[in-house]
């Protein structure tokens, strides 16, 4: 489990937008997060590297990592959702790829197969005009 430092992280409230009554305009509750991919000391390279290809939008082109959100009402439940999210994202990114085995199909697979392949053969063939 990586712990993420909260005091490294820059932690912006900011306007949200779209649409939301009188209230929008006035109180800053959507969460922005940004920090320094390369002063990330707290998350492994390999998982940086993973990180940054899975999530490439959310990187800018000075190399800080951003994340918003802004599903809850409230500036607090924004910020834990993103705190939240920002975890998520780095142990996905930690966890290995699970490599697919390579399996042999089963005989009886192998002959239900060959008998729908007979099937089908017969069927068009009987489609076929016969010339006498």
């Amino acid at each position: 489990m990586i712990v993420i430092p909260r005091p490294r992280i820059l932690v912006k409230a900011v306007v949200s937008g779209g649409p939301g009554g009188q209230n929008v305009n006035k109180v800053a509750t959507k969460v922005e997060l940004r920090f320094r991919l390369d002063d990330a000391d707290w998350i492994p390279p390999h998982v940086r590297v993973r990180l940054v290809a899975a999530h490439r939008g959310n990187l800018t082109a000075d190399g800080e990592f951003f994340l918003t959100a802004s599903a809850h009402r409230t500036r607090r439940a924004n910020e834990e959702a993103a705190f939240e999210r920002l975890a998520e994202w780095i142990t996905e990114a930690a966890t290995p790829i699970k490599r697919r085995k390579a399996t042999k199909p089963t005989r009886s697979s192998d002959r239900r197969r060959l008998e729908g392949k007979k099937r089908d053969s017969a069927k068009k063939s009987e489609r076929r005009s016969r010339d006498w």
